[in-house]
């Protein structure tokens, strides 16, 4: 196992010294300013909080996901409306997915098609800032449920609960007054059940249906308080991780996965090949977040950015 994983190290550092010139002009930014919460916050405190940390971020790491997005479906990509419902769905779709950076883990609960169980927990006890530290455990339906009732406070409109067999639930967009000329729902795999590894936004196996509803439930009200320490744990954890590559939240993803023992497979091909491809191409975001896992979520505040990634592509 040490030599495997000095081997990996070893691989990744000599990409990361590949293009030092391009690293030098992009990592020059900070993240963006956390959000002011008030002294006594409430739900709707914290879906404003959201809404506007999202509008924080740089999302420029999104422009590439979302170009091949609209050239896939025949839309407007200049659609500024558009371009805003992708990337504040995306971000909610990588928090609260199986393994995301909300850190919630995939297993049969037998619960009810919502997201209450998952506040009850989160109220209970606020996440730990751990890497593998399981925030809740709900099942594909109640995580499903979450990034519906996430979206919805975002702006985003239009997505909802999709049955594509009849024991399992992802999420699905019908992005409202026609903006995909195609009119296809966009599948959202919040859980890897029955796809593989690399599924994500709009990249599924399952059959499309033609229409999704959305979800109508409330399941926390506006005027319910919050923990100030749940609120501020979520925020930061937008702030942090929103302005990443998609291909490195997928690498840290499919990693914390496997350390939950969740929904994903054997999926340690998909995280080399990941990590050897960001090895030689890691944005400032990509950078930042390398760092901020290394002090914080490892408690390793020495390990350089190559040995962060050989963890991450580790067995």
């Amino acid at each position: 196992m040490l030599r495997r994983l000095g081997g990996l190290v070893l691989g990744i550092a000599l990409a990361l010294v590949a293009r030092p010139a391009r690293a030098a002009q992009q990592c020059t930014g900070a993240l963006p300013p956390a959000v002011t919460l008030p002294d006594r916050v409430r739900f709707g405190d914290f879906w404003s909080a959201l809404t506007e940390q999202v509008d924080l971020l740089d999302k420029s790491a999104l422009r590439p996901s979302f170009a091949r997005f609209a050239e896939r479906h025949g839309a407007d990509s200049s659609s500024e409306a558009l371009w805003q419902d992708f990337a504040r769905l995306r971000l909610a779709f990588e928090a609260t997915r199986d393994g995301g950076f909300w850190r919630l883990r995939w297993r049969v609960t037998d619960q009810e098609p919502s997201s209450n169980e998952i506040w009850k927990a989160w109220l209970r006890a606020t996440p730990s800032d751990r890497f593998a530290a399981v925030s809740t455990i709900a099942e594909c339906d109640e995580i499903t449920a979450l990034l519906s009732l996430t979206a919805r406070h975002l702006g985003v409109r239009g997505v909802g609960l999709f049955y594509p067999t009849w024991n399992h639930v992802i999420a699905g967009w019908s992005p409202p007054n026609a903006a995909l000329p195609d009119a296809r729902v966009v599948l959202l795999p919040t859980t890897q059940i029955f796809q593989e590894c690399s599924a994500t936004f709009d990249e599924t196996t399952f059959k499309t249906p033609k229409h999704v509803y959305e979800y109508p439930r409330t399941d926390v009200r506006d005027e319910r308080e919050m923990s100030a320490s749940l609120a501020v744990f979520l925020l930061e954890q937008m702030r942090v991780y929103g302005e990443a590559s998609p291909r490195l939240l997928a690498l840290i993803r499919a990693k914390r996965a496997e350390l939950f023992q969740s929904s994903l497979g054997d999926c340690r091909g998909f995280r080399r090949r990941l990590a050897a491809e960001l090895g030689s191409d890691l944005s400032c975001a990509d950078r930042r977040l390398l760092g901020h896992l290394a002090r914080v979520e490892l408690a390793r505040p020495g390990l350089s950015e190559a040995e962060v990634l050989a963890f991450l592509a580790s067995s």
